[in-house]
């Protein structure tokens, strides 16, 4: 496994979001992954399942009139049979005549399963966030 197959898993994510593609969310996510969306404020939720995970976000992607989420940096850790990749991204996001650009960050443990890399937990932490007026 190399730092290019995890970081394909996260593109694909991204992709997924920004193209609103539940087929590609959902093959990013283990059968029992456990995600934590906007980490530490209070819109914090928890959402147990791959396929719940991937619906969740696809749902709420639903509502933007156009987005485009990009890496920033991507670091990977390996020890033991654990690994995990820590990527900071920049989103760029409208919604209706507002755009929003935010600092983001994902903190993933992934696992092997059906012969896939697929993430297994996932920490997604909102770091900062800017408003801007939209004009046509």
């Amino acid at each position: 496994m190399s730092s290019e197959t995890l970081r394909n898993v996260i593109e694909t994510y991204m992709f997924g979001v920004d193209a609103k593609d539940l087929e590609a969310l959902e093959s990013c996510f283990a059968k029992h992954a456990v995600a934590i969306y906007h980490a530490g404020t209070p819109e914090q939720r928890v959402e147990n399942g791959g396929l719940q995970i991937a619906g969740k976000v696809h749902a709420s992607c639903k509502r933007f009139t156009a987005s485009n989420h990009s890496i920033s940096n991507f670091v990977e850790t390996s020890a033991g049979v654990e690994t995990s990749t820590n990527t900071f991204a920049i989103a760029h996001v409208i919604v209706g005549s507002k755009g929003l650009v935010r600092g983001l960050r994902y903190e993933d443990k992934f696992t092997k399963e059906n012969s896939k890399w697929v993430i297994i937990e996932r920490r997604h932490t909102p770091i900062w966030q800017n408003e801007i007026a939209i004009t046509a």
